[in-house]
């Protein structure tokens, strides 16, 4: 048993100074002071958002975990490992304290793959101490990140929490419980009170009408924002429903006014960064609106002078061309590729897949396009293939990606065709 104290100036006795003090010291001394967290202002400080693919970044600001201060001053990237062909898993975003490295950082921890998945837990110990930024559900085969695959758990306290001080800390986890049962709650009314009106109205309905959603999302650059243009140039405030979110949470119509082009809030908005979406739900049915049946009458009139204006689509190849057993990429050369400007291929995987794979000539980069096809017979039985469109070089590529269950060799160009405009 032993009793720590400090700070007290050291006196040279023999010359030896009587008092030494370590960094450990230090953050001790702070640790009762200050709970750990992430800093409260500004509102978004290591807010976990989606990026482009796979990635997901995270907002400037900072983190003190146990006398530890953390300061990011730019949005830091974080690319998500791939998902699985088959079952979903669940990723954590977290900030780190490593005592052995004498670092802080922010990182991914990946989740278990499973038919219903579970975040990993947080690691703490006396080297390692983790806090929860947010969790990202990754679905089967999802190739890109989307805000509704992300949950912010900053003010779960019993995992992350807010830094507060002195002393007392305040338990946000229960804040934290409440506004995602709000949340979820207020959703399900919402959408039963539009299911419940719409049944109301639909049997007099024309049996043509159909509805558009329009979105627009802004996010506020200055404090004291209270008037935002809504920026949906299709909106008619006479006939048209109007929708309006703050931070993902729906208005009450109280809580605003608004005209054609601008919505005015009741109160300021006055954290810079808030994030404002406006969702229009137009009706194509009615007065001064364009009739479904008369679209679908010219979409059949243009599709029947395409037809006419079509040439016969010329076969390139026919055959059985395969990757290279290395997995890299084997190319079929076709001498007159590039004189098409559609070249559509019949892609085989195992004895029960087949895709028609189409490449539009006006949409390649440097002349590329890459297309991956996929079968999935079951969970053992699947297999992944990229298809390349090369027209610089005249020539059609084949890579496999992942075969499992059936070999390289049953992944197959069967037929390449062109058609020319």
């Amino acid at each position: 048993m032993a009793i720590s104290y400090y700070f007290f100036d050291a006196k040279n006795v023999g010359g030896t100074y009587d008092r030494t003090y370590s960094s450990g010291d230090f953050a001790r001394y702070l640790e009762g002071l200050v709970g750990s967290g992430v800093f409260p202002i500004p509102s978004n400080s290591l807010q976990v958002y989606a990026g482009t693919g796979m990635q997901v970044l995270v907002r400037p600001g900072m983190g003190w975990i146990n006398g530890h201060k953390m300061i990011s001053d730019a949005d830091v990237a974080l690319t998500l490992d791939a998902a699985d062909v088959t079952l979903n898993r669940i990723d954590r975003i977290v900030f780190r304290l490593d005592m052995t490295q004498r670092t802080m950082g922010i990182y991914v921890k990946k989740g278990t793959n499973a038919s219903s998945p579970t975040a990993p837990t947080i690691e703490r110990t006396q080297n390692i101490v983790e806090y929860s930024l947010a969790t990202v559900t990754i679905n089967r085969q999802t190739t890109q990140v989307s805000a509704s695959m992300i949950r912010d758990t900053r003010l779960d306290s019993s995992v992350c929490g807010m830094v507060q001080g002195l002393i007392q800390q305040v338990d946000t986890s229960t804040l934290f419980n409440q506004w995602n049962a709000a949340y979820d709650q207020q959703y399900e009314e919402y959408t039963g009170e539009f299911e419940s009106w719409f049944a109301t109205i639909k049997d007099t309905l024309s049996t043509v009408v159909m509805w558009q959603e329009y979105k627009n999302v802004v996010t506020t650059t200055s404090t004291s924002t209270q008037t935002v243009s809504i920026g949906i140039p299709q909106y008619n405030h006479l006939v048209d429903i109007l929708n309006v979110y703050i931070n993902g949470m729906r208005l009450a119509s109280n809580e605003y006014t608004h005209d054609e082009t601008t919505v005015t809030f009741a109160k300021t908005l006055d954290v810079v960064g808030t994030t404002i979406e406006f969702v229009v739900y137009k009706s194509v049915n009615g007065e001064n609106a364009e009739s479904v049946v008369g679209q679908v009458t010219q979409l059949q009139t243009d599709l029947s002078d395409m037809q006419s204006s079509l040439r016969q689509p010329t076969q390139l190849y026919e055959g059985t061309f395969t990757p290279l057993s290395s997995g890299a990429i084997n190319y079929l050369n076709l001498s007159s590729l590039d004189e098409y400007d559609i070249v559509i291929a019949r892609v085989t995987i195992g004895s029960i897949g087949e895709e028609m794979v189409y490449f539009y000539k006006g949409t390649a980069t440097n002349g590329r396009i890459n297309q991956t096809v996929s079968v999935y017979l079951n969970s053992s039985t699947y297999g992944t293939a990229t298809i390349q469109y090369d027209n610089t070089n005249n020539r059609i590529g084949i890579r496999s990606e992942a075969v499992q269950g059936w070999t390289v060799s049953q992944v197959n160009i069967r037929k390449v065709w062109g058609i020319k405009l």
